[in-house]
């Protein structure tokens, strides 16, 4: 069905909605011609440079030391945070467990 659709449109079909869609002025079938224009610059060379290169002599990046990423990554507190994390971290491990062992128990009768 969408073959013989496809099938059915005309080159004047295509040209009509062109013209419908205003691509074409009505009554002509040629495409417009187009006049280059070479685009002038919108400021000088140097002052194009010294605006892309204001910041240059600034340092983006630094480099780190171990030490500095570990201090970073770390959390900061006083040491209890931690020991709860671990604490709720077996919880969970032996949560896994009991429910892994529920679930190979029917496959072990």
């Amino acid at each position: 069905m969408i073959k013989r659709a496809w099938r059915s449109v005309t080159p004047t079909t295509i040209k009509n909605c062109f013209q419908k869609a205003g691509f074409l002025k009505a009554g002509n079938g040629e495409a417009p011609e187009v006049e280059e224009t070479v685009a002038q610059p919108l400021m000088p060379e140097d002052e194009f440079n010294n605006y892309v290169n204001c910041d240059g002599h600034q340092d983006c990046y630094g480099e780190l030391t171990i030490e500095d990423i570990l201090e970073e990554v770390r959390p900061q507190g006083n040491g209890q945070e931690e020991e709860e994390e671990d604490d709720e971290e077996d919880e969970e491990d032996e949560e896994e467990e009991v429910v892994h062992q529920v679930a190979r128990k029917p496959w072990l009768v």
